[in-house]
């Protein structure tokens, strides 16, 4: 006798089929080595990382793989690849650096600010995020070197908050008010304001020093900008924006500033370009606009002591 014969209904047919069945047998792919797979270049286009950084990086977070996602494993090798100088031979050393750019005196950094688009976070504190042109972002916050490295950034402030208000809560403008780093300057844009540590452009120059001291001013702030455009460009994700919660946000912002200041250090300044794939416009210019000048104008000073000397 046949065993299906035993069974009258449908239900009982599908029982029988599932007796029978056999599972496949369960097998176990090898993991792909994307180092030997792709050549150079093709790597670079798809971790937007060459080779030589990437197992320097594995290997700085081989201990922190249990971090809740690997952001925040790289983003805790933050105080080891992003730092402001701390001994007097490495405030000179910057001094110099920026020095030979455009003949500026006593910088140690470039400071900026750049929008990185966000979803709405909801809550009673979403809209503190608008940006004014509309979108949700975090205003991040950094200070930069000549050789595009990134010595120091701040991930938190929402999308309307102003430069100056966040360079104000900032442990970088307290260690210059505290006179930490001497008598260092800090070269902006018109977002902040002219104080004895900080300087920006003259926005309506009257004579010849003021010229010349603009034009240096601006030559010797462009790594701040230059930067933004090869983080932007290496990690599309800030450009494009990221549908991450906010803390995970944050985290990979700060990941994307440590894992560019390791390619810096490869001499990796032209990240790959997006293949069928076009970015989009970055539009961080900040209004134009003359704050009240702090205590100790610095930028008078430069002006009249010593790009006058040198008309």
């Amino acid at each position: 006798m046949d065993l299906m014969d035993l069974f009258e209904d449908d239900d009982d047919y599908e029982l029988i089929q599932f007796l029978n069945y056999h599972c496949r047998v369960y097998t176990v792919h090898p993991r792909v080595d994307h180092l030997l797979k792709w050549d150079d270049y093709d790597f670079r286009v798809r971790f937007r990382l060459g080779k030589d950084v990437v197992p320097q990086v594995l290997e700085y977070i081989e201990d922190e793989m249990s971090s809740p996602t690997d952001s925040v494993a790289i983003a805790k090798l933050r105080p080891r690849f992003i730092r402001m100088p701390e001994t007097e031979s490495e405030i000179k050393n910057l001094q110099r650096r920026f020095y030979q750019i455009a003949r500026f005196p006593r910088t140690i950094g470039a400071i900026d600010c750049t929008h990185i688009k966000i979803q709405n976070p909801g809550g009673p504190n979403g809209e503190y995020f608008r940006h004014r042109k509309g979108y949700f972002s975090l205003n991040v916050q950094t200070i930069s070197c000549p050789d595009l490295k990134i010595m120091d950034v701040v991930a938190r402030w929402p999308g309307s908050c102003h430069d100056q208000t966040i360079f104000k809560k900032y442990l970088a403008y307290n260690k210059l008010v505290s006179g930490y780093w001497k008598n260092s300057l800090i070269v902006a844009d018109s977002g902040y304001a002219n104080s004895q540590y900080v300087v920006t452009s003259h926005l309506n120059p009257q004579n010849a020093p003021e010229g010349l001291y603009n034009e240096s001013l601006i030559r010797t702030r462009n790594p701040a900008e230059r930067s933004y455009g090869v983080l932007k460009r290496r990690f599309p994700v800030l450009s494009f924006g990221s549908r991450l919660k906010m803390e995970t946000t944050q985290a990979m912002i700060v990941a994307c500033c440590i894992l560019h200041n390791l390619a810096c250090d490869h001499n990796d300044l032209e990240p790959p370009e997006l293949l069928g794939m076009c970015m989009p416009v970055i539009d961080d210019f900040n209004l134009r606009e003359e704050h009240e000048p702090e205590v100790g104008n610095a930028r008078q000073q430069l002006t009249e002591e010593y790009f006058s000397v040198l008309i």
